[in-house]
């Protein structure tokens, strides 16, 4: 698969903030699904002629490195950081509402703050409390009339984000100056957020493409709509997800359920395109299961991936081993897990990437509690190495009931105990799923053919 024909090479954006520990084993910052997808597709794709690959994340207090090919470039300037540093001018030029807005918006979020630290705050607070709540009102108000009255003064949309966004969307100032100055011809986010909103308002005024992948099929939301206040379980309002989802130049969906619920609630196509995995570092995966001596569970400490649900399972099944490899991120969920956990699961926070095929290959099962997911890339590296699934809430586009993959809990923990129990009892169902995963996962989700569709998908925007 080649490049689009070009004078230069085709500058291509990751936006994927909390990737950096895949780049820097050496650090351990929290990551998940999503920064181990834009990881592949990022490595992969500047491994291709024709592309120059940058990679923005968040700033940690490390400079711009290069890893390999790939500028791994932190957020120059955030309004968040006790000591910001002033931010580069941008060589493309962005209109000045947007340079306005932000930098409004971080002054009263630092003054605000600066506040709430006082000590007259604490007798204040009722007050304030009234004074924030009228404040909130008008805004909600402002966000009623301002569309009626731009329509009948006939105020023409900013580079197509309308005036009343402006404030609602450009939020830091530091992000916005990070996108503008790289310059990218085309930039690759994943998962509608504040952040993402804020990225495909900045491509607009760039007059840059902006192709959004799914993470989940949470991103695709009823919930989203334009005059929507309400917030997400990651604290993103919902008005701000909607136009990231409409505002992107191209969805890319993970799974059919996911194109489904694109066009059925947004009403846009999107173009599928699976989950990556390098089928080429998997040392063994046809390891029998006399050889495979724990149940394995991968996952963040938060209240999606629910890790205490297979403590739960776990204690009902006291004559079978678990391993539970946990990536703190929520200190309440973390600290759930590490209270009085039964004596057959072992706890590990943090495996290093490079040590997982192996510890997938020793697994008899992998067992998932997630209420939700996308399509998870533990799913992957489980088929990889050959280990059955067991999911308790999730089965992305029937990849264990229809292909035969693993079981299916149907939501329930006692269904999904028992499924595990059998599965781990039964040598020929073993066997079965076994080999269906190893497959399913080379037929459909080898890195190079995706990396070959995501090539096509940029072909369609970036000027030949």
């Amino acid at each position: 698969m080649s490049a689009p024909r070009l004078q230069r090479p085709i500058r291509v954006c990751f936006v994927a903030p909390h990737t950096y520990s895949l780049f820097d084993p050496t650090t351990s910052f929290a990551f998940g699904g999503i920064e181990v997808q834009s990881h592949l597709l990022a490595v992969e794709l500047a491994r291709r002629p024709g592309f120059e690959v940058s990679f923005v994340v968040l700033d940690h207090g490390q400079p711009r490195r290069q890893f390999g090919a790939i500028e791994v470039i932190p957020y120059c300037w955030s309004s968040r950081r006790a000591t910001p540093i002033q931010p580069p001018i941008p060589r493309t030029a962005l209109s000045p509402e947007v340079s306005l807005v932000p930098n409004i918006v971080a002054r009263m979020t630092w003054l605000a703050n600066k506040f709430k630290r006082a000590r007259e705050y604490r007798t204040l607070r009722p007050a304030a409390k009234v004074a924030i709540g009228s404040i909130n009102f008008a805004l909600r108000i402002e966000r009623t009339i301002r569309p009626l009255l731009a329509l009948a003064t006939g105020e023409k949309p900013l580079g197509g984000v309308k005036p009343l966004l402006m404030a609602s969307i450009f939020r830091d100032l530091g992000r916005i100056y990070t996108y503008a100055d790289i310059d990218a011809d085309i930039f690759i986010s994943f998962g509608a957020s504040e952040i993402t909103a804020e990225l495909a308002a900045t491509c607009r005024q760039m007059k840059r493409p902006l192709l959004l992948f799914g993470a989940s099929d949470a991103d695709f939301s009823s919930e989203y709509r334009r005059w929507s206040w309400g917030r997400n379980q990651w604290g993103c309002r919902h008005d701000r997800c909607w136009f990231a989802i409409t505002a992107a130049t191209r969805l890319i969906a993970q799974s059919e359920i996911q194109a489904e619920l694109i066009w059925r609630r947004f009403g846009r196509m999107s173009r599928l395109i699976r989950n990556p995995i390098d089928l080429t570092i998997q040392p063994n995966p046809h390891t029998p299961r006399n050889d495979r001596d724990y149940v394995l569970w991968i996952g963040k400490a938060d209240n999606v991936k629910r890790p205490y649900d297979l403590i739960e399972i776990a204690s009902q099944l006291p004559d079978i081993r678990f391993k539970m490899v946990v990536n703190p991120n929520r200190a309440d969920v973390m600290e759930r897990c590490l209270t009085d956990p039964p004596a057959n699961v072992e706890l590990i926070e943090r495996v290093s990437r490079a040590d997982v095929p192996a510890l997938m290959e020793r697994a008899a099962a992998l067992v998932n509690t997630s209420a939700f997911e996308g399509l998870p890339n533990v799913f992957l590296e489980a088929f990889r190495a050959g280990t059955p699934v067991v999911a308790v809430s999730v089965d992305p586009d029937g990849m264990l009931t229809r292909e035969g993959c693993g079981f299916f809990g149907e939501g329930s923990l006692d269904v999904t105990r028992d499924r595990l129990r059998l599965l781990l009892s039964d040598d020929a169902a073993w066997q079965t799923c076994h080999l269906a995963g190893l497959d399913y996962v080379s037929r459909h989700y080898d890195l190079a053919g995706r990396v070959d569709e995501l090539i096509d998908e940029i072909g369609l925007w970036v000027s030949k």
